[in-house]
């Protein structure tokens, strides 16, 4: 993990050099001030902000691990029943003196902000699942393995490991569904453009779409919002990849989907070249072909955001 880490380090600070990533200025008509609650993740610590009043935050969840452990949070998303979710690493056995002892595992979590509760959704035995996304209907959650991806049945409690498209070369990160049940994936391999899938649950097929990265279909399905490989634009296009618009200027650093069918949540990554780990939420609105700016008074890296018009998702 600290090398992945800091192989993303490395890319976005050079990315930040030559890209206006900050200071975005308020706007007349921004989706800030409208009544939508954001759930946020940064730092391992889950967030609540309720707009317009963004610059006030609550803290919802801090986790604390036994003694000898440590938990660390990443990639919220929406989960099943109301809940939050996220993949979970769980070091134990820490040690200062020792630290080559130390074991880690990563899981699937959700956590119910009604309850308290902490709940273990997906863990695979000598395998890191990671990227959770829910379908539409609440019936199956997809999940990045080691080598592949995973889907699990919730109705069925059931786990499928799709080893046929296994590439010890690419790694394949599921980012959404869309209504009639097909997975969103990206992933890329060395030397090569990372790659847009579409995967077919009931023919079992991976195909090819397009280039970029992190794709969200829209609620309807029709439209999909990607970045670009370099991160340096958000696009919007048809199921068939013609672009319907793009938004240029920020870094964009991670597509958190859709409110509605024409506003996108995303985080941009506000930092300098030496500290790119500030970030603040953004919306792109399709209708006004305008980027508003939700900065939060939580310092640190933003990893992901989850909406909802009132209450829990």
């Amino acid at each position: 993990m600290s090398g992945f880490k800091g192989l993303v380090l490395i890319l976005l600070s050079s990315l930040l050099i030559g890209v206006n990533a900050c200071g975005l200025a308020k706007t007349l008509g921004d989706p800030a001030e409208l009544g939508y609650t954001l759930y946020y993740l940064t730092d391992s610590k889950i967030y609540k902000v309720v707009l317009p009043a963004h610059d006030k935050t609550d803290l919802i969840y801090d986790p604390e691990g036994q003694h000898g452990e440590s938990l660390n949070f990443n990639a919220l998303n929406r989960g099943p029943g109301r809940t939050l979710m996220f993949h979970m690493v769980r070091t134990t056995d820490v040690s200062a003196s020792s630290p080559a002892f130390a074991k880690t595992k990563m899981t699937i979590s959700t956590y119910d902000i009604r309850t308290g509760k902490l709940e273990t959704l997906a863990d695979v035995a000598d395998t890191f699942l990671s990227f959770p996304v829910l379908s539409t209907d609440e019936s199956k959650v997809a999940m990045a393995g080691s080598d592949s991806f995973f889907i699990k049945d919730l109705k069925r409690n059931r786990m499928i490991y799709y080893s046929q498209f296994a590439n010890p070369n690419r790694r394949l990160f599921p980012w959404s569904w869309s209504p009639d049940n097909k997975l969103a994936l990206s992933g890329g391999e060395p030397g090569k453009k990372p790659a847009i899938y579409f995967f077919d649950t009931e023919r079992h097929a991976l195909v090819p779409w397009g280039i970029g990265l992190q794709p969200h279909f829209s609620p309807s399905g029709q439209l999909i919002a990607y970045l670009h490989p370099e991160h340096r634009a958000l696009i919007i296009s048809d199921r068939n990849g013609n672009t319907v618009q793009s938004f240029e200027g920020f870094l964009f650093k991670d597509l958190n989907g859709w409110i509605g069918e024409d506003k996108v949540l995303f985080t941009i990554a506000c930092g300098t070249h030496t500290d790119p780990y500030k970030n603040h939420i953004g919306i792109a609105d399709l209708t006004t072909r305008k980027i508003y700016d939700i900065s939060v008074p939580t310092d640190g890296q933003i990893s992901g955001v989850v909406v909802a018009k009132e209450g829990l998702p």
